[in-house]
């Protein structure tokens, strides 16, 4: 029985590899991908980690940009993320820390109990019904 992961990471050539050896080891189960700021902002290594799924044949393992803005905010045109069509890029709305993190908080600690329960998760995007 493969082993269930989430990588976090931020791709440049070392978790493109990542992602590849991930994706196509038989011991493993890609559940999803995180992404962080690296050498470049965060919403260029969203752009890699959905470039990479694609390109290895993982374009259906989620991939979650973890903040509600994009660097840079606005995307200017032309920005990769704009172009790609598993990605859902909605208008910023802003809350204080003080609203968000006990929400955040909450929906982490829920989604980790059900995902070790192998309950359906709470948040999910679905990309078909665009939320």
């Amino acid at each position: 029985m493969p082993t269930s992961i989430i990588l976090d990471c931020d791709p440049g050539v070392d978790d493109a590899l990542a992602i590849a050896f991930a994706h196509g080891h038989p011991g493993i189960d890609l559940v999803g991908i995180t992404t962080v700021a690296g050498n470049v902002g965060l919403a260029q290594t969203t752009a890699n980690a959905l470039a990479v799924c694609e390109y290895v044949g993982a374009g259906g393992t989620p991939v979650v940009h973890p903040l509600d803005v994009t660097d840079p905010e606005p995307l200017p045109d032309g920005h990769p993320l704009w172009g790609r069509p598993n990605c859902i890029i909605t208008p910023h709305t802003a809350d204080t820390i003080e609203m968000v993190q006990p929400l955040l908080a909450e929906r982490i600690r829920s989604n980790v109990i059900r995902f070790a329960e192998g309950d359906p998760l709470i948040g999910i995007v679905d990309p078909v019904a665009g939320y």
